[in-house]
């Protein structure tokens, strides 16, 4: 299980014995919204602070930083047709990140 925090931080953690395997700090603000990218092994999280991170699974690593801009984003989801990545912001604004 993953889930985001208003401590700024990502927990992966092991659901049979209740541990944190995996804690990942990159936000400087809530974190709102995560998405998993299975085709590509990655988790991509956004925050109050207007920045979507792409994480690398496997290791935990930063593979990209999107930055928004001063929108608060409140949701995320992955076309499956294309891979593209788009999210939506508390100011009712949807973006589109084609995946290159």
């Amino acid at each position: 299980m993953i889930s985001g925090s208003g401590d700024r931080t990502i927990k992966i953690w092991d659901l049979e014995t209740g541990v944190v395997k995996r804690n990942l700090t990159g936000h400087t603000s809530f974190v709102k919204a995560l998405v998993i990218n299975e085709g590509c092994n990655e988790l991509i999280s956004a925050s109050f602070d207007g920045t979507i991170i792409i994480w690398d699974l496997d290791t935990g690593n930063i593979k990209n930083i999107l930055i928004e801009g001063q929108n608060i984003i409140s949701s995320l989801v992955i076309n499956e047709n294309n891979g593209d990545l788009i999210n939506g912001d508390l100011n009712i604004n949807i973006k589109i990140w084609k995946r290159t």
